[in-house]
C-alpha cells in the first residue's frame, strides 16, 4: 500500500467521526422528545454507544494514523503533537507505518529516534519519563505517580 492509502484512511476516519457526532446529536434530540421511558432509554443507549465508539475506537485510530503519516513524511513528532496527556499507541503507529510506508522508509531505529521526541504533560527530561519500546512490557510512565500503561 502507499501513503495515499493512509491519507484516504485518515479522511475516512475524520468523516466517520463527523457522522457519529451528528448521530449523537440526533439521539440527544430523540431523548428530549421521547414521551415514554422506554424510548428515552433507547435514545440514551444509542447516544452513549455512539459516543463511546467515537472516543474509544475512532479517535485513537485516527491519532495513530495521523502520527504514522507524520513519521512517513519525516515531520518531527514535536511538530505534530506539541503536548499530550497520554502516550500514543506505539503498536498502532508502527502497524500503520509498516502497512503504508514504502519499503525503504521502514526502519525501527528511525521510529525509536522519532518517538524520543515524545513530550507528555510538558515533561521533557529523560529521568522523569522512561520509554520501554519492547512491545511486550509496555510504556513506563512517570515513576512519581506510579503510572504504567500497557500497550
Amino acid at each position: 500500500m502507499s501513503r495515499t492509502h493512509l491519507e484516504v484512511k485518515l479522511a475516512t476516519l475524520a468523516a466517520e467521526a463527523r457522522i457519529i457526532k451528528r448521530k449523537e446529536l440526533k439521539a440527544k434530540k430523540w431523548k428530549r422528545r421521547a414521551q415514554d421511558e422506554a424510548r428515552k432509554e433507547r435514545a440514551a443507549n444509542a447516544f452513549w454507544s455512539l459516543r463511546n465508539h467515537r472516543l474509544d475506537v475512532v479517535r485513537p485510530e485516527a491519532r495513530a494514523a495521523h502520527l504514522a503519516l507524520a513519521f512517513i513524511r519525516g515531520v518531527p513528532y514535536r511538530n505534530v503533537e506539541a503536548f499530550a496527556y497520554d502516550p500514543p499507541n506505539f503498536k498502532k503507529i508502527w502497524h500503520n507505518v509498516v502497512k503504508f510506508a514504502p519499503e525503504n522508509k521502514i526502519k525501527l531505529d528511525d521510529f525509536y529516534a522519532w518517538l524520543d521526541e515524545l513530550n507528555l504533560s510538558g515533561h521533557n527530561s529523560r529521568h522523569e519519563f522512561s520509554y520501554d519500546y519492547s512491545w511486550n512490557r509496555g510504556w513506563q510512565g512517570n515513576p512519581s505517580n506510579g503510572a504504567k500503561k500497557d500497550l
